[in-house]
């Protein structure tokens, strides 16, 4: 369990990765973002962080799967009667 003090250096220095900092950083403003009422500029962020999961981690990392349902989510969000099932697919089989 990380410790919510820890600085970026901290994580760093404990074994994450740029890719990991930035998912992290992505994906929290993104679903602030979605929080408040602001889709669009939450399904820019989500798909920023989609694409740092999946050109950066392994396949099978659950970061992809949670990537993906923030898309589905951020899309109904946006745009109710949006056909999400293809999305919600991919992150089980994920």
């Amino acid at each position: 369990m990380v410790d919510e003090t820890w600085t970026d250096r901290d994580l760093i220095a404990a074994g994450w990765r740029e890719a990991d900092l930035d998912w992290e950083r992505l994906t929290l403003e993104a679903l602030a973002d979605l929080g408040e009422g602001r889709e669009q500029e939450a399904l820019d962020g989500i798909r920023k962080a989609l694409y740092v999961a999946r050109t950066h981690f392994a396949k099978g990392d659950p970061r992809l799967a949670s990537s993906l349902t923030n898309q589905a989510a951020a899309l109904a969000a946006a745009d109710p009667p949006a056909a999400t099932g293809v999305i919600v697919r991919a992150a089980l089989e994920a």
